[in-house]
């Protein structure tokens, strides 16, 4: 496999994502979600989550290798409403100059938090980066919360706009735990 760029038009997409492994990606040959450049306009990935196991847009489970550039992510449900969901294991993903838009009437609710990953020894994110996006409104706009028993690693935070959130811009709970973390 050849690093591969899914360019999507511009629009509106309605549904939500669960992305598991993708056979044949590496660190090298990784799968980048980004707006086709040949089209002017926003792709929008868009969801209205209705209950606890639909609640995102994008899902992420047991899953490498994957960028999403310049996309925006919205969940327009009234109290699931979650963009980003880390599950399992997960390794080597890269949110760059993307927006995410939460819940503009959110309250302190964990479900209308914009980008979660659940503290669990189940849940592992690695060499994970959240770099130069917007992110309005919701709970909270970066809830990760490392687990005592499978440390996460490499978690860049880095020149992101986290503007109008109802509780707190970034939960990193339990961060001794989080191995590396940058955060500015």
């Amino acid at each position: 496999m050849r690093p591969v760029q899914l360019l999507v038009r511009p629009g509106t997409y309605v549904g939500k994502i669960l992305i598991n492994s993708i056979p044949g990606s590496s660190a090298t040959n990784t799968v980048t979600i980004r707006p086709d450049w040949h089209y002017a306009g926003t792709v929008t990935l868009q969801y209205s989550g209705t209950a606890a196991l639909d609640n995102y847009v994008v899902r992420f489970s047991n899953t490498s290798n994957i960028r999403f550039k310049k996309v925006t992510l919205k969940n327009i449900g009234a109290t699931y409403c979650t963009e980003v969901d880390f599950v399992n294991n997960n390794d080597n993903i890269l949110f760059d100059s993307c927006t995410f838009i939460g819940n503009q009437s959110a309250t302190i609710n964990p479900e209308e938090y914009v980008i979660n990953q659940t503290s669990d020894v189940a849940n592992k994110i690695k060499n994970v980066s959240i770099i130069n996006n917007t992110i309005k409104y919701g709970s909270i706009g970066i809830s990760l919360l490392g687990s005592a028993g499978n440390n996460d690693s490499n978690v860049i935070i880095q020149n992101n706009l986290i503007d109008s959130f109802f509780n707190m811009g970034y939960k990193l709970f339990i961060m001794k735990y989080l191995l590396s973390p940058k955060i500015s």
